[in-house]
């Protein structure tokens, strides 16, 4: 469900390092790695990566030309938040029945959305409808035990997408197009399959190329001075927590989404805040 993909802050870095008399460069970010236990790309940071002193040398590297990736058709806009339409425990039942409880199943899922239609009509809401929320269906996907509510096939890239464009229109897009050539450029390659995070991240830098790698193009474009996703993010906003809020919190905000108590927590923050108070 989740992609290993450098955060916001990290690529800021790069690109300024790449393009610094450039208009197009970003200005240099206080915060390094910015992703999730999950691989999820969240802006703020703990740390940068390091490799460990005695561990092989990398052999995820990234392609020499622009990798084949999808670019994201463009969202409706995002639905508002607080709509206080879903309390914990119904957003809890939710999850139990249709996403990540042990007897998560079509039947279980399609009885909680009878009980509970105004809360699984904000959670749930079609890829093309007037306004998105935190998760997307797809009418083409065939719901079934495997995916209960029928959800979008993206890896949750779309919901991310949506929480975007809450606080600015248009960078979601260019985000996931961000997301998804990095994944093309490296989590794709067959060498890649089992590297380490921070050959992951050796790759991605690469792609990136201080804006004129494979992927620098696509990074200036969403995270850039003139980006489409500048000023989303607290290092570029200077103010109080926005475009992170996106994100999984991580293991220090008790979110680490390798578990599956911590995937649970992600999900229901991200669902209520657009269907909670």
């Amino acid at each position: 469900m989740f992609k290993h993909i450098l955060g916001a802050a990290a690529v800021a870095a790069l690109l300024s390092v790449g393009c610094s008399s450039s208009s197009d460069s970003t200005t240099p970010a206080t915060a390094d790695a910015g992703k999730t236990d999950s691989g999820v790309a969240r802006p703020d940071s703990g740390t940068t990566p390091s490799a460990d002193s005695g561990a092989p040398a990398a052999t995820c590297e990234a392609p020499s030309t622009t990798p084949t990736f999808e670019t994201p058709a463009t969202l409706p806009p995002a639905a508002a938040w607080g709509q206080n339409k879903c309390q914990d425990a119904t957003v809890q039942g939710f999850l139990d029945a249709c996403l990540t409880g042990a007897n998560a199943s079509k039947a279980a899922c399609d009885t909680w959305k009878a009980a509970n239609a105004n809360c699984a009509a904000c959670l749930l809401t079609p890829k093309n409808a007037a306004a998105v929320g935190p998760f997307l269906t797809d009418p083409t996907v065939t719901a079934d035990d495997q995916n209960p509510p029928g959800l979008v096939n993206d890896g949750f890239l779309s919901s991310i997408t949506a929480c975007l464009n809450h606080f600015k229109a248009g960078c979601g897009e260019k985000y996931f197009a961000f997301s998804n050539c990095l994944g093309a450029a490296c989590d794709t390659d067959g060498n890649c399959k089992n590297a380490s995070d921070a050959d992951l991240d050796t790759c991605q830098e690469d792609a990136i190329g201080g804006g004129q790698g494979v992927c620098g193009q696509v990074a200036i474009a969403a995270l850039g001075q003139n980006g489409a996703c500048r000023g989303v993010f607290p290092q570029d906003a200077g103010t109080a927590p926005t475009g992170e809020l996106c994100f999984s919190k991580g293991a220090a905000g008790g979110e680490d989404t390798s578990t599956d108590a911590g995937l649970v927590a992600f999900f229901k923050r991200f669902a209520l805040q657009f269907c909670g108070q």
